[in-house]
Formats: C-alpha cells, sequence, structure tokens
C-alpha cells in the first residue's frame, strides 16, 4: 500500500511551488542553488533568566530533495545565506541561524518532503 502521507506531502509541496513561492538563491561559499521557496515565519521565547523574549525568524520551506550544492544533496547550516529579490530589484540576503540552540531548520511533514529554513536579515549579498 503507497504511504498516503508521503503522498500527500507531495501534492503539497507541488501547490506551494506552483502557487505561493518566489524563486531565491541558496548559497554556501562558492556553491549555491536555485530554488522555488514559500515564505514563513516563526517564533522563539528565550528565557535568560531575567524575562523571556522573543525572536522571530523569517522562514524559508522548499523541497529537502532542491537543496543541492556542488552535486550533493544537503541539509540547512548555520551562516548558509538565502538571497531573494526585491520588489525595487535589488537582492536582499538573510543568513540561515538557530536560536537558543534550536536547530536551523526543521521538517514540514513525516516524510520530510518540505523543510522549514530558519534565517535572519543580513543586508545586501
Amino acid at each position: 500500500m503507497p504511504d498516503l502521507m508521503a503522498r500527500a506531502a507531495e501534492f503539497i509541496a507541488g501547490k506551494l511551488a506552483a502557487n505561493v513561492s518566489r524563486p531565491v538563491t541558496y548559497v554556501r561559499g562558492a556553491d549555491s542553488a536555485a530554488l522555488d521557496a514559500t515564505v514563513g515565519r516563526s517564533s522563539f521565547d528565550v528565557d535568560d533568566g531575567h524575562g523571556v523574549m522573543r525572536f522571530e525568524t523569517r522562514d524559508y520551506i522548499v523541497r529537502a530533495d532542491a537543496l543541492v550544492l556542488a552535486d550533493v544533496q544537503v541539509q540547512p547550516r548555520r551562516g548558509d545565506r538565502v538571497l531573494e529579490q526585491v520588489g525595487d530589484g535589488s537582492t536582499v540576503a538573510y543568513e540561515v541561524v538557530n536560536i537558543a540552540g534550536s536547530p536551523e531548520w526543521r521538517p514540514c511533514d513525516s516524510s520530510r518532503v518540505l523543510i522549514r529554513i530558519h534565517t535572519k536579515l543580513a543586508g545586501s549579498p
């Protein structure tokens, strides 16, 4: 019997790419990959002992199998960058981060078809 959840994840990934994604470039050192990404955000509450601080990240939801650098499928790593073209034609860079020891990314589904990459604004590329 086929895995219905995996098929559903593939279906959703296709719909996101076709309807609510934008082209971005994922960069690690000299290597890069063109990806279709859906933009989201995540909130993290961090207790520093004096109070709780809330951090928000800009997230990019991408197909895990599309994240290929130098012909090797990779996982997001702190310090990598996502380059996105904005409305005025300029390019903005977002850096992959982890907040308070949380991972830099997390799967969006049990089959790991889609992953959510956490980033922060880094300015110009």
